[in-house]
């Protein structure tokens, strides 16, 4: 475990960072720098979440509450900027004080929602330092998103169409400007905004979520309004520390 074998003052990163694919100077300062605030994280080269079961191609990271413990799974052999990805995830939570949008009822549909929509916030962080400090991140984000909008619906009048391509192409924008501005992704997104209507309260939404910086309340309700109707629904999130 990184936590018996790579203290904050250590420089002996061979017996983890090492593995990784491309510079590991980032991750292990970053590490350091997290560490050294005093939260606690472990690294499993090669192992997979108990809870998800994923780590086998890509890194995932999982707040383990009974032991007050991040634990980052990941392939051996993974690009250092997948394990710097994770990192700043728990950076933005737990050193910048950012908190998780959850469902306050238990619906799974909405559950599913808000937890992936709370990604979508950690990611309006995450992703422009992650391409920033890795420029070959963006190749990974622009095949994301260019699949994101392969799947998205043909434009039609109906409500649920609407409602689902503003949706969909807000959360990417929330992402796009900020981390690949010139890329070919972001300007089909926002031609397809354009197309809608919704590219000035798209670009409103980014310059508000900025401003919010780890206050995800003040972010979420930027997305509600940006929408022009309450989703996710404000009577049925929390946030929690």
């Amino acid at each position: 475990m990184i936590r018996e074998r790579l203290g904050v003052n250590s420089m002996a990163s061979a017996n983890f960072f090492d593995g990784l694919i491309g510079n590991i100077s980032p991750v292990v300062a970053l590490y350091k720098d997290i560490v050294g605030s005093g939260v606690r994280v472990e690294c499993f080269p090669g192992g997979r979440s108990p809870y998800t079961g994923n780590g086998g191609t890509f890194a995932t990271a999982d707040w383990h509450s009974n032991e007050g413990v991040w634990k980052i799974y990941f392939p051996a052999g993974a690009h250092a900027h997948q394990v710097y990805h994770e990192l700043l995830h728990i950076r933005f939570k737990n050193v910048e004080g950012a908190p998780v949008m959850a469902a306050s009822i238990h619906e799974a549909q909405l559950r599913r929602n808000v937890e992936e929509l709370n990604n979508d916030f950690d990611h309006a962080y995450v992703v422009p330092l992650e391409i920033a400090t890795y420029s070959e991140a963006a190749v990974y984000w622009e095949a994301d998103f260019t699949r994101v909008l392969e799947g998205l619906p043909p434009p039609s009048s109906e409500q649920v169409n609407v409602a689902q391509r503003k949706i969909t192409l807000l959360r990417g924008w929330l992402i796009l400007p900020n981390s690949m501005p010139t890329a070919t992704v972001t300007h089909l997104f926002r031609r397809e905004l354009a197309s809608g209507g919704w590219l000035d309260a798209a670009n409103e939404l980014i310059h508000r979520v900025r401003v919010a910086g780890a206050n995800k309340a003040l972010a979420v309700q930027a997305f509600r309004e940006a929408l022009g109707f309450d989703f996710p629904p404000a009577a049925k999130v929390t946030f929690l520390i």
